[in-house]
């Protein structure tokens, strides 16, 4: 194919930013610019060589320091040993990150040290942290005797100094290098941009620790120290001192790039196949003008610049491209080179590199530093998909880049190769109309810019790559395969998802024959497959053996000749616990009771229920009283009024210990009901109910549920929907009518309607949740114009309503439907709670002990003696510390999480378990609730545990591996699942590997989450070819159900303390939630104090018989008000707001006073302020109270609580019987009707006797 160029009449302002303007520079090789997060930058120019950049005072060249105009760039500073310049503090130093960088050209090694940079440190030598004397960090950048660099820091938590150092002779003599020392995620030493020194730090290490931030900034030392006794002979240029930078690289070697420049660009057969030449190429030779392309095609960039590139040249300062249907996004794919210019993906963010109407390829908007390079796109569903790359990016280093894109199948590609792939949406859509006329290029230095219309084939990427790279590499025998096929491989059912994908058209395709074949090629099925408009078919498998498998796809001629085509490659491993049926068992464990089902009525654990003809409840009787106002109705709408139901009735079909079932039907003219209705030993109902056509069949306009409480029980609201930190807890919202409807919570993007999926409405004492995990069977409307769910108050009920039908239809065919009711509280407190609530443990290390990242469940490649170690520490109260460090070094595990040194990592578990012994609760991190993709279980069940639609494949997943913690970024691989089967089997062996060493669960992120896949879950395609998603409860529920079955049984074996945390934060979900031992509630900073009606609501762990813990401050960890006052003061209004509320206390004086008076024990009475029958009255509410009343001898003590940030004078009336009343903590006399309470959140402990 010839090229040829075309004319460039004018160019075109690019709308992702075109510019020069720096982010973070590491580009050493060139001068750096003073940026928002720069220390100091000195350059030692002229006219003005002390001119200090950043934060700093003045700087002061003294004794023998000197400007010099022999430099690196514009000037130097000269030092002999006996000089320095001094730089005056002005800012303090912030965070707990540094890089120090200069450039040197030393004349002489020290006798002792000479530093490049000082920064000494003001603390004292008390391991305490007092920020009135600890109050400024310190850092250095110095050079031994031996020609060795050394980075210090010292932090104000510990006043600990830290060194690390490189081996000697690293800084040469006679010649300008780049030295470097960072602190940040690990501590580094470079010297010219290679790392000849990197050591993860350990907790405590850092140059910030905790919270510590100095109060007094200090000087900084240029060339020596503060002292004047460690002075650098030689010169210095571009100082820098700064926040920002977590690494730097050497600039890559270019002499590839010369081998190649005067080549001709190879763009046809054999190297790529016919039709799949450009339609657009920029060679960016000294010009702008393409070299291929249409007519209308514009090019331009106002700040564009040429500069040194791939093939000649390229250019910088944003390059933009427009012409009508410049891409079809059909099918096309885009080519260029590019290097970041002036930003890196360690230290920057959301920084655009290329940007069309469809895609954009950009550094990761969050995340810690290393993020990923990410293309994202549109995903049909209102939300968006990523592909990222996990490598390293910054200016100094060329990348080759290749987007394809056919239907919906969108690849990425690095430097030849696969980096990353979707099927999830097309990036074609009605908003786009399929085309887009621009393209711009933003923060990087661009060359060879290729637009093509055809995706092109792996082989041909792979082609493009090494025709500038290395053409000896090239694939001269590209073909295009007739048929291909991809699919989805789910081992539990044996069967194989799949879709063939024709690259030539249907009808010249006579015949396709798929077959599969052994990892050793053997023939395991011959299957003929119809090539016809379904998007998908699946195939039944035999059993498989080990190994990687494929599914060829094959083309049979009319001669019958057979060619074979693409294949899906897939793996399949037996696992130890595969097929495991752990945990799955009828018993029913106390506290819960066998449910008890007689006529009409069905008893659980503190509550009894009365079914009705839908199959739902006439009557809920917990803790005594009962819940509901009127029966829970099923009410619908005809002819513009209200129907009415014929024959309704039901009865229990089934009784069993752990469960019994109710069959219902109902039936009226426009249709029937029939329910069947499961209800378990925790009191938790779901109810599959069917609609079907009625005797006559007419429009149902609407049809809703009613569930009506009475008001006096459902004071409090609690929604959850597919997220958390975001759910409604609290007061049912005041007003007669609509008081509260779905439109009102958040929820993803992706869902098309105002669909809430649990709903909770009660009182510390009694309440009942709705929960489904869709709409899935419904008939509603796909948008957020109308509520699904509404609560409405009528006088003294309080209605919850669901929509199920929200539009006219007239029902043709069965619909079924699954809903879930439960009432609360599932389950008593615990016995003796209240004194083994201190033990109880909240936040800890997010790795299990020995793993590799959160949610990688345990010990180092399922090695678990390491568990057994830990376990033995705890045991003998002694650490073997030999034998770690034997292991460490026998198996070299990567770096927890990529930064925390393994052998750290488990000596920090194992002193844990020897400091907590055998009479504590010692809980492992085992559950992220999501499966680490760098593990062998999610690369063979990938597709059988994504939540993510359309994920199909075409060969194995092997990325990412180990290696990935080995890469020195914070890294956690993981996706979220379904919690299917299998998922469940493998979580539960893990979970019980734990138990079975005496080792207590916690589980994080508990919260529902939403899948969008459906083939494993309840999400659907709707109508108009979206999907609605599925929230995950029904799945989630079975797994923690084992998992509470598997403890109850390790509790009868073990001596030591079983419990399992559930980390809830914000969404405390009945039918889940009630499995574990203990609720976390509160990763959620706040401004002001969580209210007593949000913790009555979630937190206080009555409703599923929890033990109550919080994470953060429940005076809110962002209470600008309160942080203002002493630490006394923030801890008295801590310890009153959670005593009253019976959550784990923070401790101290006033709860050991409380534990004096007997508090835990059995010769206490506790009262709550919500009691049904309060045996006192507080006024004003903002005061809550808790009273400790000892019957024997009619002792009290009573604690107020004030929520209000002023001072408050409370009235506390008590009974008739006449008290004295004093001040528990200095027995002075109080007037119970002016109790005053200091503010801000003041707190008193009153004690009462009987006169």
């Amino acid at each position: 194919m010839t090229l040829h160029r075309l004319a460039l009449p004018c160019c075109l302002a690019a709308s992702l930013a075109a510019t020069t303007a720096l982010a973070t520079q590491t580009a050493f090789w060139r001068p750096y610019e003073a940026d928002a997060e720069t220390h100091l930058l000195m350059r030692f120019d002229p006219p003005d060589p002390a001119q200090a950049l950043g934060e700093t005072g003045k700087a002061e060249l003294v004794g023998d320091a000197a400007a010099t105009p022999e430099s690196r760039f514009g000037g130097a500073l000269r030092l002999s040993g006996k000089g320095a310049v001094k730089v005056a503090p002005r800012e303090p130093y912030r965070g707990g990150t540094v890089a120090i960088e200069a450039w040197l050209k030393l004349e002489r090694y020290p006798h002792k040290m000479a530093h490049v940079v000082c920064r000494p440190a003001v603390v004292d030598s008390d391991a305490r942290y007092d920020p009135k004397v600890d109050r400024t960090k310190g850092f250095g950048l110095f050079i031994d005797a031996g020609g060795a660099l050394h980075l210090e820091t010292t932090n104000l938590y510990y006043g600990r100094r830290t060194v690390t150092s490189s081996p000697p002779g690293v800084v040469p003599l006679g010649k300008w290098v780049h030295v470097a020392g960072i602190s940040a995620v690990y501590r580094r030493l470079y010297v010219d941009g290679r790392e000849i020194a990197s050591v993860g730090i350990q907790w405590g290490e850092g140059l910030a620790v905790h919270g510590d931030e100095e109060s007094g900034p200090g000087p900084l030392f240029i060339g020596n120290n503060a002292t004047g006794d460690a002075g650098l002979a030689g010169l210095l240029d571009e100082v820098r001192i700064h926040r920002n930078v977590f690494r730097l690289w050497e600039p890559e070697d270019m002499a590839w790039t010369r081998q190649t420049a005067t080549w001709p660009v190879p763009i046809s057969e054999p190297l790529f196949l016919t039709g799949h030449q450009p339609a657009v190429y920029l060679p960016l030779d000294e010009t702008l003008v393409p070299m291929y392309g249409p007519p209308e095609l514009k090019v331009g960039g106002a700040k564009t610049r040429f500069v040194e590139g791939v093939r000649n040249q390229g250019v910088v300062g944003g390059l933009s491209l427009a012409a009508p249907g410049l891409l079809r996004l059909d099918e096309g794919s885009l080519e260029f080179w590019f290097q970041p210019y002036g930003v890196n993906n360690w230290s920057d963010r959301n920084r655009g590199f290329v940007s069309t109407g469809a895609f954009t390829l950009y550094i990761f908007n969050g995340g810690d530093p290393g993020r990923p390079v990410s293309l994202y796109y549109a995903n049909g569903q209102g939300g968006l998909e990523f592909l990222n790359v996990e490598d390293d990016f910054y200016e100094g280093r060329w990348r080759h880049a290749i987007i394809t894109w056919r239907g919906r199948e969108v690849c990425l590609y690095m430097d030849g190769r696969l980096a990353a792939r979707s099927t999830a949406a097309s990036l074609a859509t009605p908003g786009n109309k399929g085309v887009s006329d621009s393209l711009q290029f933003g923060e990087a230095i661009v060359d060879e810019v290729f637009a093509y219309r055809k995706a092109l084939l792996p082989e041909e990427v792979a082609n493009a790559f090494w025709r500038y790279r290395d053409p000896s590499k090239l694939n001269r025998d590209v073909r295009l395969p007739a048929i291909e096929v991809e699919g989805m491989f789910l081992p539990s059912t044996r069967t194989l998802h799949y879709r063939l994908i024709p690259n030539v058209e249907p009808s010249a395709i006579p015949q396709v024959v798929l077959t599969l074949k052994s990892p050793t090629g053997k023939e395991l099925l011959r299957k003929k497959a119809p090539l016809g408009a379904a998007d998908a078919s699946w195939l039944d498998l035999p059993r498989l053996g080990e190994g990687l498998h494929s599914l060829v796809a094959s083309v049979v001629d009319q001669a019958g000749k057979t060619t074979e085509g693409g294949a899906f490659v897939f793996d399949h491993k037996v696992f130890p616990w595969t097929g495991s049926e752990l945990g799955i068992t009828d018993e029913v464990h106390p506290p819960f009771t066998a449910v008890a089902a007689r006529g009409q009525e069905a008893s659980v654990v503190g509550r009894t229920h009365v079914m009705n003809g839908f199959g739902l409840w006439g009557s809920v009787v917990a803790g005594g009283k009962e819940v509901l106002a009127a029966p829970i109705a099923l009410r619908y709408w005809v002819g513009r009024n209200e129907g009415e139901w014929g024959k309704v009735g039901g009865k229990f079909t089934s009784r069993k210990r752990d469960r019994a079932v109710f069959d219902a039907s109902a039936t009226a003219s426009a249709l029937k009901v029939a329910a069947k209705s499961t209800i378990e030993m925790d009191g938790c109902m779901r109810v599959e109910m069917t609609l079907s056509p009625g005797p006559k069949p007419e429009p149902v306009e609407r049809l809703w549920l009613d569930i009506p409480l009475k008001a006096s029980e459902a004071r409090l609201l609690h929604e959850t929907t597919d997220t958390l930190r975001a759910n409604f807890a609290g007061a049912v919202p005041e007003g007669q009518g609509v008081v509260w409807d779905s439109r009102k919570g958040q929820r993803g993007k992706s869902w098309r309607n105002a669909f809430t999926a649990y709903i909770w409405l009660g009182n510390p004492n009694r309440g009942l949740a709705w929960f489904a995990e869709n709409d899935r069977g419904w008939v509603t409307r796909k948008d957020h114009k109308e509520p699904l769910q509404e609560v409405i108050r009528e006088g003294h009920k309080v209605i919850l309503r669901i929509h199920l039908i929200n539009q006219p239809v007239t029902l043709k065919e069965p619909r079924t439907l699954v809903f879930g009711l439960q009432a609360s509280p599932t389950k008593p407190m615990p016995e003796g709670w209240r004194a083994k609530l201190p033990d109880l443990p909240t936040g800890l290390a997010v790795v299990p002990f020995g793993g590799l990242c959160c949610s990688y469940q345990t010990p180092y490649r399922n090695d678990w003696t390491i568990a057994d170690k830990i376990a033995e520490a705890r045991a003998t109260g002694k650490v073997d510390a030999d034998w770690f460090t034997a292991y460490a070094k026998q198996h070299d595990p990567p770096p927890a999480h990529g930064t925390w040194p393994w052998l750290g990592s488990v000596m920090h578990f194992a002193g844990r378990a020897k400091d907590v012994g055998p009479n504590r609760p010692l809980t492992v991190y085992q559950e992220e609730m999501a499966a680490c993709t760098a593990r062998d279980e999610w690369k063979v069940y990938a597709d059988e545990w994504t939540v993510e639609p359309f994920a199909f494949r075409r060969g194995p997943l092997t990325q990412p591996d180990e290696s990935v913690f080995r890469g020195g970024r914070n890294t956690g691989p993981c996706a979220t699942v379904t919690f299917g089967r299998s998922y469940q089997d493998f979580g539960c062996y893990v979970a019980n590997e734990w138990l079975k060493r005496g080792m207590s669960l916690y589980w994080d992120n508990t919260y529902p989450r939403s899948s969008m896949n459906p083939l494993n879950s309840a999400a659907y395609v709707t109508d108009d070819g979206t999907i609605q998603p599925a929230v995950l409860l029904w799945n989630q529920r079975e797994y923690q159900k084992r998992v509470w079955n598997l403890l109850q049984e390790w509790r009868k074996k073990r001596r030591e303390p079983l419990e399992w945390v559930n980390h809830m934060t914000n969404t405390l979900v009945l039918p889940i939630h009630t499995w574990a031992t203990a609720n976390l509630d509160h990763e959620l900073g706040s401004a002001k104090p969580f209210s007593p009606e949000w913790l009555q609501a979630e937190t206080i762990g009555l409703q599923t018989g929890n033990y109550p813990l919080t994470l953060y401050a429940i005076t809110g960890s962002q209470n600008a008000v309160l942080q203002k006052f002493p630490q006394e003061i923030q801890y008295r209004a801590e310890w009153g707001m959670r005593m009253v509320h019976e959550i784990q206390s923070n401790g101290g004086k006033l709860y050991d006073l409380v534990r004096q008076f007997g508090y835990g024990t059995d010769a206490l009475t506790v009262h709550n302020y919500w009691a049904d029958e309060p045996v006192l009255s507080v006024e004003p509410t903002r005061v809550k109270w808790l009273v400790l009343s000892k019957p024997q001898t009619g002792e009290q003590l009573i604690i107020l609580a004030s929520w209000a940030a002023e001072d408050v004078k409370a009235a506390v009336q008590l009974g008739s019987a006449k008290t004295a009343i004093t001040d528990a903590e200095n027995g002075s006399a109080v007037d119970p009707a002016a109790v005053t309470l200091a503010g801000p959140y003041g707190v008193r402990v009153l004690r009462v006797r009987a006169e």
